[in-house]
């Protein structure tokens, strides 16, 4: 919210709450609409048949200008945007926040779109169509002036991928720019670690619809908890009220024993055929788990921030060729799209109910042959505050329809009845 001349600005979003905060006493008001139409992309075809879950949720956010698709990994939140952009038929920009998402859409646009050129604005290239266009929000913004590129004042509508990342403070300035008709805010987490979600729907508006993923009522979902009973440092038990997240990383993600047992559960379930995915909030941990793997034969590929383009490709190619994949949370929560996954290796606990359901989502997309999905959860006693982190992980868990089992004796996986090769 700011202020001008005689003016009270006030994200779109807030229209709603805002006529009904009026009209409750008994102010009338009148709009004046001066937002952009647009122009009319009259030969614009869709290559592909949305399912009807896709096609009920299009048909809810048309209803409206300004709204939010909330749906989970597996439902097609891309596509389903696409059929959106389909059925308004006017010039669109996608914002987003990442290089790797830039690359997606772009993929899925000229896969499932014809009709309309289709522009980048980002990772080092400036060539608007100014009919669809992706860019990352980062580039629209000129550093030195702090200004907005004026290209966004050609879109009819714009639509935000991962909304929940809008109220960073340069994509609030980014937002504050657009003069669209339309804008639609899509996400599978419409909450932050923060608490600043109100943020997302003050500039996108409510949740029009919310998406049910088919992966929940198709594969079988466990959790099989693996408990793990070390000594930390003596410093990590003094520190009062608890110790920094940072030091406790550091301390399993330097545990021999700890990353020797994950890494000979990687092995087992590579033997029984399934396709793993390694998740660290550390890149030098990845680094490790990936050395432990290579000494067991076990072919790998690490993903992680900070790579250069050509490491990023060269990895890509080999996505479908490896065995395992070890990557940072960060940069595989979004985006990223492996259908043949279906075992997620938790190897350092989180907490956030959003970061868990982003995690899951790797592994919910559908593919031939996939009946279950599991995850791997390693619950470090030795810390209260590991303890209480697991804690809400089950909450988690619950909520995305995952059954826990844990094996009767700790750290002897192959005596626990995990039913893996049913």
């Amino acid at each position: 919210m700011y202020t001008q001349t005689r003016s009270l600005c006030l994200p779109r979003g807030c229209l709603d709450d805002v006529t009904k905060f009026l009209s409750n006493f008994s102010v009338s008001t009148k709009i004046e609409d001066k937002r952009v139409l647009g122009n009319k992309l009259k030969s614009l075809k869709i290559k592909t048949k949305l399912r009807k879950e896709q096609q009920s949720a299009v048909k809810d956010l048309a209803r409206f200008d300004v709204g939010v698709l909330h749906a989970p990994t597996a439902f097609g939140k891309t596509i389903t945007a696409i059929g959106l952009i389909h059925k308004r038929k006017v010039s669109t920009l996608i914002l987003v926040h990442s290089r790797q998402l830039l690359d997606q859409w772009k993929e899925r646009l000229n896969t499932f779109l014809e009709g309309a050129s289709i522009g980048i604005i980002g990772g080092g290239k400036r060539k608007p169509s100014n009919e669809i266009d992706i860019a990352t929000y980062q580039s629209l913004i000129d550093r030195k002036s702090n200004t907005i590129n004026d290209v966004i004042y050609n879109y009819g509508q714009v639509i935000i991928d991962e909304c929940h990342h809008i109220s960073a403070p340069n994509y609030e300035l980014v937002l504050n720019e657009v003069h669209a008709k339309y804008m639609l805010g899509v996400t599978a987490t419409p909450y932050r670690q923060d608490g600043h979600q109100p943020i997302i729907f003050m500039h996108s508006g409510p949740i029009r619809h919310k998406g049910i993923s088919q992966s929940q009522s198709k594969f079988e979902q466990r959790v099989l908890k693996r408990s793990i009973f070390s000594q930390p440092p003596q410093e990590l038990m003094i520190v009062t009220p608890r110790p920094h997240i940072s030091e406790v990383y550091k301390w399993l993600t330097e545990s021999p024993s700890r990353n020797d047992e994950i890494a000979d559960d990687i092995a087992h379930t590579v033997r029984q055929g399934r396709n793993p995915i390694v998740l660290t909030e550390r890149r030098g941990h990845a680094e490790i788990l990936a050395e432990r793997l290579k000494e067991k034969d076990i072919s790998y590929v690490i993903l992680r921030g900070g790579m250069r383009v050509k490491e990023r490709q060269a990895a890509n190619v080999r996505l479908n060729e490896v065995q395992v994949v070890v990557a940072t949370g960060k940069y595989i929560g979004e985006g990223f799209d492996l259908p043949r996954l279906d075992t997620l290796f938790l190897a350092l606990p989180i907490s956030w109910k959003g970061s868990l359901a982003q995690y899951a989502g790797r592994i919910h997309r559908e593919s031939e042959g996939k009946e279950s999905v599991i995850i791997y959860d390693y619950v470090d006693y030795s810390l209260p505050m590991l303890e209480r982190m697991f804690a809400k992980r089950l909450k988690g868990y619950d909520a995305l329809g995952y059954t826990v089992i844990e094996p009767e004796l700790p750290n002897q996986m192959s005596q626990a009845p995990l039913g893996l090769d049913s």
